[in-house]
């Protein structure tokens, strides 16, 4: 949770990222601008993996500090 009040110019305003590690689905891949399946796939065979999970930013305004 991040405060934006100066950003915004509305006090007690905050921004909340939200990662449920269970929101997975192909369609989010390399949605960040990287591809690591294509870009690096000597990490892929060592056991990396290419993250196919979706999150969500949310605005909450009026929470006091």
């Amino acid at each position: 949770m991040v405060d934006i009040s100066d950003k915004v110019g509305e006090d007690d305003t905050f921004l909340l990222n939200l990662q449920p590690h269970y929101w997975q689905n192909d369609d989010y891949k390399s949605k960040d601008g990287h591809d690591m399946e294509s870009e690096n796939p000597d990490a892929i065979a060592a056991g990396a993996r290419e993250d196919n999970q979706g999150g969500q930013i949310i605005i909450l305004k009026g929470l006091p500090r």
